[in-house]
């Protein structure tokens, strides 16, 4: 598994340099990173300065209705920038027949993906797995996206605030999660940095071998200032559990 940093979590910085802030993110080893976000930036050029960092654009968090409006210019924008990976961040429905109908949704965008070299996932937050009408959206979800065209992009920290642990729940979505967000959580619910609170990471990163994860992407919701000091201060947790090379 290949380590990568979800921008989300340094995004003041961002705004500010994106280009930067990916010099400084490839200086402190990781070896991709996630977009939420461009900042105005040619993406070509920003392809180009990736490549020069010897950084990978893994994808991007795009939101549902962008996809909905114009799934050819989002598609054109991943080719344009290189990335793989084309991830729904967030999405929230009042009833069972609108995640089903959401679900099916994934399906036929996911197949046009699919045939441009792009994998379609979804990001779980935690009230996916809080009950609806008898059910879960999560439940919905996994009975209705066909994983050869939908991939799910376990966040395992809202897995964990959600009631499951994300070790085996990871282990259970097999090679539908080519991709994982990597943070934890405390036990009053807020994000927190990895071995600050209540996920088995090293269970974690076991069941993500076993499943063939491609990119552990780490991420940070509400990181205090500085955040390039929280994203830093995760990688080395991750070496700390013997993971990943100086």
């Amino acid at each position: 598994m290949k380590l990568g940093l979800q921008l989300y979590s340094v995004r003041d910085e961002a705004e500010k340099d994106l280009p930067g802030v990916l010099g400084t993110v490839a200086k402190m080893g990781y070896q991709g990173v996630e977009f939420a976000a461009f900042f105005g930036h040619d993406l070509g050029q920003l392809r180009h300065h990736l490549g020069a960092l010897g950084l990978v654009a893994i994808g991007t968090h795009t939101r549902y209705p962008d996809i909905e409006q114009d799934i050819e210019r989002v598609i054109a924008d991943h080719h344009t920038l290189g990335a793989s990976f084309c991830t729904v961040p967030y999405y929230k429905a009042g009833s069972v027949d609108d995640w089903r109908g959401f679900a099916e949704t994934l399906n036929v965008f996911g197949g046009r993906f699919k045939g441009a070299d792009i994998t379609l996932s979804y990001h779980n937050h935690h009230f996916e797995f809080e009950p609806v009408e008898g059910t879960t959206p999560y439940a919905i979800l996994r009975e209705i996206c066909d994983p050869t065209l939908v991939g799910l992009e376990l966040d395992v920290a809202w897995a964990q605030k959600g009631g499951h642990a994300p070790a085996p729940l990871l282990e259970s979505l097999g090679d539908q999660c080519p991709l994982i967000h990597l943070k934890d959580v405390s036990d009053a619910g807020a994000d927190v940095d990895i071995g600050t609170g209540r996920v088995d990471m090293r269970a974690v990163l076991k069941a993500a071998d076993q499943v063939g994860v491609v990119w552990g992407i780490v991420e940070r919701d509400s990181a205090s200032p500085p955040t390039l000091d929280s994203a830093k201060g995760n990688l080395e947790a991750l070496r700390k559990l013997g993971r990943y090379p100086e």
